[in-house]
């Protein structure tokens, strides 16, 4: 079987940087659109 820690950990990584990009994105795209 395959171990779920890995995994788990990645996906929750995953999420992390996911919501940093969303976070920093929305300034980034009105000094973009202005």
């Amino acid at each position: 079987m395959l171990p779920i820690y890995p995994f788990a950990r990645l996906d929750s990584i995953l999420q992390s940087v996911h919501q940093s990009i969303k976070k920093h994105s929305r300034p980034f795209l009105n000094v973009v659109m202005s």
